[in-house]
């Protein structure tokens, strides 16, 4: 979402009927990938820039990715840093690899790995 100089990811769960049941707004570059984990829940992926409030010590000094993990019900269980991966291009979950997100810097392609435990 961008609003005059204001970038922002926006992440919401909708219900069956396509109601939403929660949302969150996180300034960014912009782009946010999704995935359902196990149990309903779901994972988020952007590059933060700014502080979170519920992501106790978060605060990048530049554009920094960032996986945030979120029960069925919305609430913030888990926030991984993965400062070099910053321009994401895919996002997936499953059972035997758990989390993996690819993307690109440069010349250069990463994937960070979220192992379900």
């Amino acid at each position: 979402m961008i609003t005059g100089k204001k970038i922002e990811s926006s992440v919401t769960k909708f219900s069956n009927t396509f109601t939403p049941t929660w949302t969150y707004r996180f300034a960014s570059t912009g782009a946010v990938f999704n995935a359902v984990g196990p149990s309903k829940s779901h994972y988020s992926f952007f590059a933060s820039t700014s502080v979170i409030t519920n992501i106790s010590g978060w605060n990048p000094k530049r554009a920094s990715g960032l996986v945030i993990a979120f029960d069925s019900k919305g609430a913030i269980t888990g926030a991984y840093s993965a400062a070099a991966l910053v321009l994401p291009r895919a996002m997936a979950y499953s059972k035997d690899l758990g989390l993996v997100v690819a993307g690109v810097s440069g010349d250069t392609v990463s994937i960070f790995n979220l192992i379900s435990r």
